[in-house]
């Protein structure tokens, strides 16, 4: 099972916090049941023109209108694994916001047996609540 649990917005950008849960195919390491993150593919997309994936070196770094191209970049894994399942928090970093249109993000891997899957992302949400966003300290 792999999850987006939340969105954490801030103005330059969201944080996407994923959740996955499977058997633990790493003899108790946990980490490795899930592997690195080079095993899931994410790709978050947005509009008919905005996609971002993770790990994409091919990726230009501006949009044709010289706009910043969206990246997606990899933050942090936290895996636990006891009585032969293992539990993963996969954090992503989104930037820069995304235009206020629908998008999707999504995850595949084959060498794992995970279809590519989607789940609904409101650009139009992700772009208010970075509005309202205030820093902690100046």
């Amino acid at each position: 099972m792999i999850a987006l649990s939340h969105v954490s917005v801030y103005p330059d950008g969201c944080v996407l916090e994923v959740r996955a849960s499977g058997r633990d195919l790493g003899g108790g390491r946990g980490r490795d049941a899930f592997g690195t993150f080079e095993r899931l593919a994410f790709t978050a997309h947005f509009g008919s023109d905005m996609t971002a994936r993770l790990y994409d070196k091919t990726a230009p770094a501006r949009r044709p209108d010289g706009t910043p191209a969206l990246t997606l970049a990899p933050l942090g894994q936290e895996s636990s694994a006891g009585e032969g399942k293992v539990d993963s928090q996969i954090t992503l970093w989104l930037s820069p916001l995304p235009p206020p249109v629908p998008g999707t993000l999504s995850v595949e891997s084959p060498e794992l047996g995970i279809d590519a899957a989607s789940c609904l992302l409101d650009g139009a949400a992700i772009v208010n609540a970075s509005a309202a966003a205030q820093p902690y300290w100046p």
